[in-house]
């Protein structure tokens, strides 16, 4: 079966569609991981910040 060219433009603009909501999806979750790194780091600094007094505490001891 042999496809007109307007039948081939409509598979390619539904076929871009798709893409497009992919897209959309994957800029959402890469703004999700984003914040969820932030959020980590932010743990983290606070975790080596604890850890700085501790290690100040044991050493005045």
């Amino acid at each position: 079966m042999t496809l007109t060219i307007d039948e081939r433009i409509v598979r390619i603009e539904k076929k871009i569609s798709c893409m497009d909501v992919v897209l959309k999806q994957l800029q959402e979750y890469l703004h999700t991981l984003r914040i969820e790194n932030d959020a980590v780091r932010g743990k983290l600094h606070e975790l080596t910040d604890v850890q700085g007094k501790v290690n100040e505490l044991w050493l005045s001891r």
